[in-house]
């Protein structure tokens, strides 16, 4: 059953295809996805699960070319949180729609986080141990991030060339808004961990993502208690042994009457369910080699990026001191160059200012000559007094060519580029 407000996965009257199909509970894929499931949910409880595998060859083909050789992640997608371009039946046949607009599409890899977007059951399509519990439908996806750039909620999503996905950071990269990530805001970044285990992708190529299962289940309160175990009448359906070779366990019944009382299966060594069970514990905790070999690359990849980190501060900081130093040097030059340009012009000024006060000095003293003469005096005094002025008119001033000769005509030649030592472009020239 499905809700009827959700289109279903269609089965195209014109080809008779499903493009979705109801799992056995007993099958090894469903299993797989199951378990996927109550990893996602982390100890949340669930029950009802119900699965369709979405069978679409043409997109399976086209979701290989494009993600080989390339990180994939599973990811679950809540079907409340889709709009309509992208119902259940269509994403099933066809893929998703992303936007026109191209900003792509969110993903998320980890753990599941469950919350008000529950989706709403008819009665008649509710089955009746399901009543009072929220149900959820999720589309569980293959995606693929292959190399991610990491943004933050304030940035553009805008992809950088030789990426293929965009990475959400949980918290701003840029805090001061200074245009530079200091490495306390690096180191901020890199510990912003969270008890949850979610992160976001953001896809812009919808080839880049494989729709495989559509998941409903009902998520329970308190876990539900084992009705098998409860019923005494039941204790022939009870797992008390285990098939080590078929990695099952086997009932009482299966024993008698069932998949283990006769053919191949007779045959099989039985074990106490207790003993396998201890046994497996004890696996459980030994280290696995591989696991311990992976974290180790891991240590080493992240130790590598420390040094490297550390590397890039110090170019940084050594080439923004070469920078201030080659930027001091040359306001020295601009100072010093504007100081004997303003020291002549205060020079030629303060000479015009003083031939302009002899001028009126004179003219003072002619004025005064005048009220204090006799007539005799002032007529030989205002004869010196010719002589005296035009002797002081027909000076000739240098000032006038050093005021040609003097331009505002600096400027910056050749300007300063920061390069690469090897010569390669710059990872910023080309998006990054």
């Amino acid at each position: 059953p499905w809700p009827q407000h959700i289109e279903t996965p269609a089965t195209m009257s014109s080809t008779n295809e499903d493009f979705a199909v109801l799992l056995d509970k007993e099958s090894a894929t469903y299993k797989e996805v199951l378990y996927q499931l109550k990893l996602g949910l982390q100890g949340n409880p669930c029950s009802d699960v119900q699965i369709w595998q979405v069978d679409n060859p043409q997109t399976q083909v086209t979701y290989s070319r494009r993600t080989q050789n390339m990180l994939t992640l599973d990811c679950w997608v809540d079907c409340g949180s889709l709009d309509s371009n992208n119902q259940m039946d269509d994403v099933c046949r066809r893929g998703f729609l992303f936007p026109a607009s191209g900003e792509g599409m969110s993903f998320f890899h980890g753990n599941i986080k469950l919350d008000d977007s529950v989706e709403s059951f008819m009665d008649s399509d509710t089955p009746e141990s399901t009543s009072g519990k929220q149900q959820h439908f999720y589309i569980f996806c293959d995606v693929g991030v292959g190399r991610p750039y990491i943004i933050d909620g304030a940035s553009d999503r805008l992809k950088p060339e030789g990426y293929d996905s965009l990475y959400m950071s949980k918290k701003p990269l840029d805090r001061n808004d200074d245009g530079v990530i200091s490495a306390e805001e690096y180191e901020a970044a890199i510990g912003e961990g969270t008890s949850t285990y979610e992160h976001e992708y953001i896809v812009t190529d919808p080839s880049q993502v494989l729709p495989r299962f559509v998941v409903r289940f009902a998520a329970d309160i308190e876990p539900s208690p084992d009705e098998d175990l409860q019923d005494p009448l039941k204790i022939y359906d009870r797992y008390d042994f285990f098939d080590p070779q078929l990695y099952r366990p086997v009932s009482l019944r299966d024993k008698m009457i069932g998949s283990h009382s006769m053919g191949e299966a007779a045959t099989h060594k039985l074990v106490s369910l207790q003993d396998a069970y201890d046994s497996c514990v004890r696996e459980s905790r030994k280290a696995d080699p591989l696991m311990s070999q992976k974290k180790h690359r891991i240590e080493q990849e992240l130790n590598k990026i420390d040094n490297k980190m550390r590397d890039i501060n110090l170019n940084f900081a050594t080439v923004e001191e070469e920078l201030y130093n080659i930027l001091k040097k040359n306001l020295a030059v601009l100072k010093d160059e504007v100081n004997c340009k303003t020291k002549i012009l205060l020079s030629t000024e303060l000479e015009y200012r003083r031939q302009l006060e002899e001028l009126e000095n004179s003219e003072q003293w002619l004025d005064r000559q005048r009220r204090e003469l006799s007539q005799t005096g002032f007529l030989e005094s205002f004869k010196l007094h010719t002589a005296k002025r035009a002797k002081m008119c027909q000076q000739v001033s240098a000032e006038t060519a050093i005021l040609e000769d003097l331009h505002a005509n600096l400027a910056v030649e050749g300007g300063i580029a920061i390069v690469t030592q090897s010569g390669d472009p710059l990872i910023s020239s080309r998006g990054g």
